[in-house]
C-alpha cells in the first residue's frame, strides 16, 4: 500500500502528495502527522518544528504552512491528532550529510494522540505516559535542546575545510579551536547511542558557544543554514 492511498483510505487529504507533511479530514475533525523513527522516542514524537520551515538548502519548505495550519486546527479549532510511523532514509544526503530526508517505508497503522507544544516544537505524545522531553529536563543548564540535532550541525562544520575552504580560512580558529579537529576522528567511531549523544551533548555547549558568531556571518554557505538554527535554537 503507498501512502497515498492509505491516507485516503482514511478520509484524509492534504495539498501535495510529493511534498506534504501532513494530512486532514475535515468531515471528521482530524490531522494526521507522520512520525519520523528518528524522531521519535518511547511513545513521543516531534511532528513539527519551526526550524523546519526552510529545507537543508536555506529555501522555504511548501509543507510547512500547511503543517502549521493543521496545528493550529488542533490548537483552536477542536481537532484531533493522528500519527502513523515513517521510517527514516538518509540515501539521497551526500558523504557530508546534506540532502533531503526520503521515506524508507511506513507502518499504515493510525494511533490518537495529544499534542504537546514547547518552544518553537509540538510533539504529538500520549499523555502523561510520555518521557519527559529535553526542553523539559529539571537542569536545563546542563543540556542543550535537541542533542542528535546539535551533534549533527557540529558534525557538518568537519567538512567545511573541504567543501567551503574560503569560508574556513575566514573562521579557521573558530571551527578548529571548536573542536572540529577531535570530532572528525571521534564521531565515525562512537555508534551514537542514546546514551553517547547525551554525553557528548554535554561536552558541546563550549564549542556551540565558539560557532554562534560564525553561524550569524551573512557569508555563511546555504548548505550550512540548518546548523545555524540548531546552534542559536541551542541559546534561544
Amino acid at each position: 500500500m503507498s501512502r497515498k492511498s492509505f491516507i485516503e483510505s482514511q478520509g484524509a487529504t492534504c495539498r501535495n502528495w510529493n511534498w506534504s507533511w501532513s494530512f486532514i479530514n475535515g468531515k471528521e475533525k482530524f490531522v494526521i502527522f507522520g512520525a519520523w523513527d528518528k524522531n521519535t522516542e518511547g511513545t513521543t514524537a516531534l511532528i513539527l518544528d519551526e526550524a523546519w520551515e526552510r529545507n537543508y538548502a536555506g529555501r522555504k519548505n511548501p509543507a510547512y504552512p500547511e503543517a502549521r495550519e493543521h496545528i493550529r486546527l488542533v490548537e483552536e479549532e477542536g481537532y484531533s491528532l493522528k500519527t502513523f510511523p515513517i521510517i527514516y532514509s538518509d540515501e539521497r544526503k551526500d558523504e557530508n550529510g546534506v540532502g533531503p530526508a526520503t521515506i524508507k517505508g511506513f507502518v499504515p497503522e493510525l494511533t490518537s494522540k495529544i499534542l504537546k507544544r514547547v518552544g518553537g516544537k509540538w510533539y504529538a505524545s500520549d499523555g502523561a505516559q510520555s518521557p519527559q522531553l529535553p526542553e523539559e529536563i529539571d537542569h536545563p543548564e546542563k543540556y542543550i535542546e535537541g542533542a542528535s540535532r546539535t551533534v549533527a550541525a557540529i558534525n557538518k562544520f568537519i567538512a567545511v575545510p573541504k567543501v567551503e575552504p574560503d569560508f574556513h580560512k575566514q573562521h579557521y580558529d573558530a571551527i578548529e579551536m571548536a573542536g572540529a579537529l577531535m570530532l572528525r576522528q571521534v564521531i565515525p567511531t562512537l555508534g551514537l547511542t542514546e546514551e553517547k549523544i547525551q554525553w557528548l551533548d554535554l561536552q558541546t555547549t563550549e564549542i556551540l558557544k565558539v560557532l554562534l558568531p560564525m553561524v550569524r556571518d551573512p557569508s555563511l554557505p546555504s548548505w550550512l543554514f540548518e546548523c545555524k538554527w540548531a546552534i542559536e535554537g541551542a541559546f534561544s
